[in-house]
């Protein structure tokens, strides 16, 4: 991609702003989702941690 001189900040740059704040909503709940809920969650020893 950097011999094509293509980055990924200068095509968001070109794109409007409603993409832009919805591709930042969608990358923050990602976050929050599968930060939660990634590899090795198990809601038992949450829920049965202190029994």
């Amino acid at each position: 991609m950097r011999e094509q001189n293509f980055t990924i900040r200068d095509e968001l740059a070109k794109q409007n702003v409603i993409f832009k704040w919805a591709l930042t909503y969608a990358l923050i709940f990602g976050i929050l989702i599968f930060g939660v809920y990634g590899s090795g969650y198990d809601a038992s020893v949450f829920v049965y941690g202190q029994f």
